[in-house]
């Protein structure tokens, strides 16, 4: 899985160039760029909504409920996401 690789990889000196922000919105164009084969995708919030600890830890249950707690006014339809 993706995050376990990230995890092993990660070192504290990449955190400064970790461009959060920018991989989130190259991760909403890819949602956007999936829904032809599983559907609409539910709306996401504009700007990345987890911390880089976060991710690095690797529980998707808890990233998803991250997901389910952010507020609606955030929320963008990937569709929306140039």
């Amino acid at each position: 899985m993706f995050l376990d690789d990230a995890e092993g990889a990660f070192t504290p000196s990449m955190r400064q160039r970790i461009a959060l922000d920018e991989l989130y919105a190259k991760a909403l164009r890819r949602v956007r760029s999936l829904q032809d084969v599983v559907g609409p995708p539910r709306p996401l919030p504009v700007a990345c909504p987890f911390a880089l600890d976060a991710l690095l830890a690797g529980d998707v249950k808890a990233l998803g409920a991250e997901l389910d707690n952010s507020s609606p006014p955030r929320a963008v339809n990937p569709e929306d996401v140039p």
